[in-house]
């Protein structure tokens, strides 16, 4: 799975950009035991952060959610 956006063509308020530019990204990873997981969460600002984490945190997790939030 990988992340790509598409930015607006139009100019965007500061304001409006600063408004969602928060995401929350989810992920699960197996416990030592068997038939449990751990549940991982981070919050990042902008897609460049969001891009990072992906690139370098979660290169070898497959199932992950990236979720905007205000």
């Amino acid at each position: 799975m990988k992340f790509s956006a598409t930015l607006p063509s139009k100019p965007v308020k500061s304001s409006l950009l600063k408004m969602n530019d928060k995401y929350e990204i989810l992920w699960k990873e197996p416990k030592a035991k068997q038939g449990y997981f751990k549940t991982h969460s981070i919050i990042v600002y902008g897609l460049d952060a969001v891009e990072h984490v992906l690139e370098t945190l979660l290169k070898d997790v497959q199932n992950y959610d990236v979720i905007p939030r205000s």
